[in-house]
């Protein structure tokens, strides 16, 4: 479990702009209520600290790492999200009927979301240096590469660390982005907070997980995964969302993610 939320942790990366590759949060493993600490965002990048990991969890990675191969080969060069989720996290449904299927899922959504986010899985293990080489494809959701980084970095991160966790990292990368970068999106955040369900839902027991991946089959669509956007600010700077949304415990704010948060509930994979 120590390697998966050094996994994790590894992977707890601020998006900026269409590049994924750039800042770092950094996250220690502990219990799931702990926060998390941005680092400011003209530190430079490093390499992370790769876990240490056994023989099986190895394996188990490289299964998924194998799956998701054979999935995008068949799959064209602009994907969604949707398309992509559905034969890994049936392997986790399967592999999980005779182990731990909460470790699978954590496994499945590793391999996902650095796939997603345009990293290599040998950044953090160096043994995937050795592994076949995936084929690059586009994955979109709602028709936006950003969304796809968002929703599968979030599900990865509440799997293997908890909700509170990954929200929290969410909501730092959109404050920070409201300084510094493209601005405060609410259309970010939607990506974010459906992603944490998803992971939590499909990792927090076997029973939950057994619901929620049962729901996730061919007929899969982005509509039964994230919310409609419509409606939903962005580009914000911080003088404008500070103005219009009064901060992150202003009535405001909360009235609009209490909005995200009845949409993402409504989704069908949580029905």
């Amino acid at each position: 479990m120590k390697a998966l939320f050094a996994l994790a942790s590894s992977t707890v990366l601020c998006l900026s702009g269409a590049s994924a590759a750039s800042a770092r949060v950094q996250v220690q493993p502990a219990p799931r209520q702990t926060a998390a600490e941005a680092r400011p965002r003209s530190a430079q990048v490093k390499s992370p600290q790769s876990p240490s990991l056994t023989p099986a969890e190895l394996a188990r990675l490289r299964e998924y790492h194998d799956r998701l191969g054979s999935t995008v080969r068949a799959l064209p060069r602009s994907i969604s999200l949707a398309a992509l989720l559905p034969p890994v996290l049936q392997l986790a449904a399967t592999r999980g009927v005779n182990g731990d299927l909460p470790d699978e899922v954590r496994a499945a959504f590793a391999v996902v979301a650095f796939y997603v986010n345009g990293w290599g899985l040998d950044r953090v293990v160096p043994e995937a240096r050795t592994w076949p080489r995936l084929e690059r494809r586009t994955v979109l959701l709602r028709g936006r590469d950003d969304l796809s980084k968002h929703f599968a970095l979030s599900a990865l991160i509440a799997a293997a660390a908890g909700a509170p966790l990954a929200e929290l990292a969410g909501l730092f990368k959109e404050l920070d982005d409201a300084r510094h970068g493209s601005g405060f999106s609410f259309t970010d955040l939607a990506a974010d907070r459906a992603g944490t369900k998803l992971g939590e839902m499909a990792s927090v027991s076997v029973e939950s997980g057994q619901l929620v991946l049962a729901r996730i089959g061919p007929t899969f669509t982005e509509d039964d995964m994230m919310p409609s956007i419509d409606g939903l600010p962005e580009g914000l700077t911080q003088a404008q969302f500070s103005r219009l949304f009064g901060g992150v415990a202003a009535p405001a704010y909360k009235d609009m993610v209490a909005e995200i948060d009845r949409r993402v509930a409504a989704l069908t994979v949580f029905r």
